[in-house]
């Protein structure tokens, strides 16, 4: 199967195409590079590439994934309007995907740090608890089994408090950018891990997603949690004489 994945989520743009048969002969082209703005210019000129590397026209790809968030407003807007347009000019089936997914299929694939030096870290297979920091005490969460591939939960804007009973719950290894601000959260005596808090999404593994991932017939949109940091200004009231 012959699948691109995108992602502009976050503080990175990323793009990959995947193409083989099978998992042995499956071959994967990449670019990721970390940024905080330009998405938009950087994106197109990535998946460019990644395609001449593969030698893929578009009309060759069965599937092209995106992540539809959570994530920034702009970030998210940018990659689905470009699967959307991509998708549609080449009647490809489209694939919308959880940026937390992506992230706890990345963290699954590095190896889980022991919570003290009497515990083998492959001994306890730990649930993955994604947790973004979004400012103001919140983070976006979902939580995963320890093979990254199975969500125990949807995505969801919380306090840090909540996210660090869920954590407390599952005795779970949080990862992302807010990942030590849960754990922290936890107390005294919990047993959790806060691991690789630079954490972003590739999408070197939305790729992998997107070739598992069942088809349905919703439309791909942003997956919006939480309403805009930025407000429009309200306008002055006119001055009659």
């Amino acid at each position: 199967m012959n699948c691109l994945a995108f992602d502009t989520c976050f503080d990175a743009c990323s793009a990959a195409v995947s193409q083989g048969r099978s998992e042995s002969d499956r071959v994967t082209h990449h670019r990721y590079q970390a940024m905080v703005r330009g998405h938009a210019e950087h994106l197109v000129p990535m998946i460019a590439e990644v395609m001449a590397e593969s030698r893929l026209t578009f009309a060759s790809l069965d599937r092209i994934g995106v992540t539809v968030g959570p994530g920034s407003f702009t970030g998210a807007r940018i990659g689905v309007a470009a699967a959307r347009s991509f998708a549609l000019a080449n009647d490809i089936p489209l694939v919308g995907l959880s940026s937390l997914a992506v992230m706890a299929l990345q963290a699954a694939s590095s190896p889980c740090p022991a919570v003290d030096a009497a515990e083998a870290p492959a001994a306890v297979p730990r649930p993955i608890l994604v947790a973004v920091d979004v400012r103001r005490g919140e983070v976006y969460v979902q939580i995963f089994d320890a093979t990254g591939y199975l969500a125990l939960s949807q995505p969801e804007v919380c306090s840090v408090v909540d996210a660090a009973q869920m954590a407390q719950v599952h005795a779970a290894r949080v990862v992302g950018s807010g990942a030590t601000a849960v754990v922290a959260a936890t107390g005294m005596g919990c047993r959790c891990i806060a691991d690789l808090p630079q954490l972003q999404p590739d999408a070197r593994a939305a790729v992998m997603l997107v070739s598992l991932s069942r088809l349905t017939t919703r439309s791909v949109s942003p997956l919006y949690l939480r309403a805009p940091d930025a407000k429009p200004p309200i306008a002055a009231p006119l001055l009659r004489h």
